[in-house]
C-alpha cells in the first residue's frame, strides 16, 4: 500500500498547511514523490534487505535446503528541522501589500528553504549538514551506480532513479508520530548585532526526519556527469542505471537538475532522424511499457567533485 505524501500530511496536520507545502515544494519534488512514513519518538528501525532468497529444485526423496532472505537491521535517529523566521514588526507594517501579506510570503519562504535543506539532504546526507540524516549518495551500493567519467573539476553532477512505490524499499520518514507543525505567528523581541532590542514578528517549523533506503538495490546513480564532450548525460547511461535493477523492483521516478535535462533533450535531438528539436524531457519509457517521469530537482549540484 502506497504511502502518503507530504501534501496530505500537511491536509491531516493542519489545513492551512497545505497551501504552504503544495507551493513550497514545486522546486523539490522529492518531498512529493517519494512517500512517507510516521513513527512514533525520533528513532526508527529499518531493515535493509542484503540477499534475496535462492530456491532451487529437489530430487525426489531429498530434502530441501532451507533458505532465507538476508537483513541488516539499522537503527537510525530522526533530525531535527527547525527552521524560523523573524522580521521587524515595522518593516511589515509598512510593506505596500501590508503586513498580513508580508507575514504569509515569509512562512512560504520559511517552507520553500524548509524542503530544499530537507531535498538537498536527501542526496548528500551528512556532507550537507553534519546534523542531518544519511543520505542517498552515501548508501547507494555500488552495483546501482554508472560512471558518466566526467573529468571538469567541481562541474559534477548526478541523475538518481529511484524504486519508491513499495515503501519498505525507499520513503521518507516523520517522526512524532507524523507531527509537522508550524507555529502561529507571534509578537516577541530580537536582539540585533549591537545587543539593542526590537520588536519583530516570529514563526518557526518542526519537523523530525530521516530517510529510510530498505533495499539496498532500490536506487541507482549516475555520477561525474560535466558539460565535456561524450560525458553529457544521455538515454543509454539511463538505460545503463535501468538495467542494474533486479525484476522485482520498478523504477518510479529520475531526479536531475535542469543542465542534465538539457543534455538529455540535446542527445535526443541529435538522434531524432527529422533533424527537429526534441521536446523537453519528461518521462523515459521504462520496461513493460511503463513511462517513468522525470522531476527536475534544485538540490542536486552542478559542481559536484569528481570522484
Amino acid at each position: 500500500m502506497a504511502l502518503p505524501l507530504f501534501t496530505d500530511v500537511a491536509v491531516f496536520n493542519r489545513d492551512v498547511l497545505f497551501g504552504l507545502v503544495d507551493q513550497a515544494t514545486k522546486v523539490t519534488p522529492e518531498i512529493t514523490t517519494i512517500g512517507w512514513r510516521n513513527v512514533p519518538g525520533t528513532y526508527y528501525d529499518t531493515l535493509v534487505l542484503t540477499t534475496d532468497p535462492v530456491v532451487g529444485f529437489r530430487a525426489v526423496n531429498t530434502g530441501s535446503v532451507g533458505v532465507h532472505s538476508t537483513y541488516v537491521n539499522n537503527k537510525i535517529q530522526c533530525s531535527l528541522l527547525n527552521p524560523r523566521w523573524e522580521c521587524d514588526k515595522a518593516v511589515a507594517e509598512a510593506s505596500i501589500w501590508g503586513a498580513e501579506a508580508y507575514i504569509a510570503l515569509e512562512a512560504q519562504r520559511l517552507m520553500r528553504a524548509t524542503f530544499l535543506t530537507l531535498a538537498k539532504q536527501t542526496y548528500y546526507g551528512t556532507t550537507a549538514d553534519a546534523n542531518g540524516f544519511p543520505g542517498l549518495q552515501s548508501q547507494v551500493d555500488s552495483s546501482m551506480v554508472v560512471d558518466a567519467q566526467g573529468t571538469t573539476s567541481s562541474t559534477g553532477s548526478s541523475v538518481y532513479i529511484v524504486a519508491a512505490e513499495n515503501p519498505d524499499d525507499l520513503s521518507y520518514v516523520l517522526g512524532g508520530n507524523g507531527a509537522l507543525q508550524i507555529t502561529d505567528v507571534r509578537l516577541g523581541d530580537i536582539v540585533d548585532g549591537s545587543g539593542n532590542r526590537f520588536t519583530a514578528f516570529i514563526q518557526d517549523a518542526t519537523l523530525w526526519t530521516g530517510l529510510q533506503l530498505g533495499h539496498k538495490l532500490a536506487v541507482a546513480r549516475i555520477k561525474n556527469i560535466t558539460e565535456d564532450t561524450n560525458h553529457t548525460l544521455t538515454d543509454s547511461m539511463i538505460y545503463q542505471a535501468l538495467s542494474a535493477f533486479p525484476a522485482i523492483l520498478k523504477p518510479s521516478a529520475i531526479f536531475m537538475t535542469g543542465r542534465s535535462m538539457r543534455q538529455l533533450r540535446q542527445s535526443r535531438t541529435t538522434y531524432n532522424p527529422l533533424g527537429t528539436p526534441a521536446p523537453i524531457p519528461s518521462f523515459v519509457e521504462g520496461y513493460a511499457g511503463a513511462n517513468i517521469p522525470i522531476h527536475r530537482t534544485e538540490a542536486i549540484s552542478n559542481t559536484e567533485t569528481i570522484a
